[in-house]
């Protein structure tokens, strides 16, 4: 008989990758949001980026048909072909749709799929920074090392710098645009200069769009697709979350080469087999809605973008007009702790906001919204935030 043993789990024996991954300060401070809101309090809640409308009725109809008729088995782990037929129609892109793309359970899926795929654990991933929460942590998780560049309101980057970044053993580029936090878009001649950069480099250039149909009056999106010969050494991925506001869904994808498309594949088939087959076909729908879509994201997220700009500048705070997606990204005075700020600011005017630190290095002394809230809330909220901002210095 085994006694006098001490089998509790201990922390060094744990994943030692994992460990670097910090929780996520979107999730945090959501989750401290919701215990107010538990506790009688009002909070306006900015912190989470998802449309606060349901996806349009005929994705919904199709769902509840497709889940009664009985669609609720595996698929092929790369996704239902109907599927990848229709995303590569949408792209309007020269792939076959049976090799070159991939249904993920999501965006963020893909991306980590697309990493996995080009990197061994001591390899490292460049991230234009400020950059979306979870690229950091997909790198760090897979025994890899996120260096950060910094980049422009425009996404001008420093070449030099970049280049002195770049060793033997850099794999891939990082790029979201629209981008998550600040809501700028990257212009085709840098986003050429950067592709060109990552052919000089043999690099993987990882282009997320998630975004893409969030982009407002006098700005244009250059999807990565638009640039010659982008799959040679770039991968697309977008999904279905935020245009048709199906983030329950959990349906993304991949497009890229035949090569990179077998090993994400193996992804899909390590972790999660297959998107929900009923999700696919619903995508499927909502694909053949995009033009609906794209009016309501005008009707609904074009006069709270307005709104968000106008009152910003009414109440004196420091925004960088967002140029698409759905976010304004805030700065605050040099030096201010954003993490810290963001939490009295929760807790004196139960306002919630994401900390800019969450967002990389150069996150700090910034904070991001999510507009995508009713208008009333958009000036609530502001108004709160400027309130706090002068007596908080």
């Amino acid at each position: 008989m085994i006694s006098n043993l001490n089998l509790k789990l201990k922390p060094e024996k744990l994943s030692a990758n994992l460990s670097k991954v910090v929780g996520s300060v979107t999730a945090e401070i959501f989750a401290e949001s919701k215990r107010m809101m538990r506790n009688g309090i009002p909070v306006v809640n900015f912190a989470i980026g998802q449309p606060d409308f349901l996806p349009l009725p005929q994705i919904l109809d199709a769902t509840a048909d497709y889940v009664k008729g009985g669609y609720v088995q595996y698929t092929e782990s790369k996704g239902i072909i109907e599927l990848r037929t229709a995303i590569s129609e949408y792209y309007r892109v020269q792939v076959n749709p049976e090799t070159q793309v991939v249904v993920t359970t999501g965006g963020k899926l893909g991306i980590f799929a697309a990493i996995w795929a080009v990197c061994n654990p001591g390899d490292n991933v460049i991230i234009l920074d400020p950059s979306w929460v979870s690229y950091q942590s997909i790198v760090e998780s897979l025994g890899c090392v996120p260096k950060f560049v910094r980049i422009g309101t425009d996404f001008s980057f420093n070449e030099d710098g970049l280049e002195r970044l770049i060793d033997d053993r850099t794999k891939a580029v990082i790029v979201n645009s629209p981008c998550n936090p600040t809501g700028q878009i990257i212009p085709r001649q840098n986003l050429q200069k950067l592709y060109d950069f990552c052919i000089q480099h043999g690099l993987l250039l990882v282009s997320d769009e998630i975004y893409n149909e969030y982009v407002y009056p006098d700005n244009q999106f250059t999807s990565l697709a638009a640039i010659k010969n982008w799959e040679d050494n770039g991968v697309i991925v977008n999904g279905f979350s935020k245009t048709f506001a199906m983030t329950g869904y959990r349906v993304g994808y991949t497009i890229t080469n035949e090569l990179l498309s077998k090993e994400i594949n193996k992804v899909m088939q390590l972790t999660a087999s297959c998107a929900p087959i009923f999700s696919q076909y619903a995508a499927v729908t909502a694909l053949k809605s995009i033009d609906e879509m794209r009016k309501k994201i005008q009707e609904v997220m074009f006069p709270r973008r307005h709104l968000m700009v106008k009152l910003s500048s009414e109440l004196g705070l420091d925004l960088q007009p967002p140029q698409g997606a759905m976010y304004g990204w805030f700065m605050l005075p040099d030096s201010t702790d954003s993490a810290k700020w963001a939490a009295a600011l929760l807790k004196e005017k139960a306002v919630s906001v994401t900390p800019g630190i969450g967002f990389g290095p150069h996150g700090e002394s910034a904070f991001r919204i999510c507009f995508a809230v009713p208008e009333d809330t958009i000036a609530d909220g502001l108004t709160k935030i400027s309130q706090f901002i002068q007596s908080f210095h």
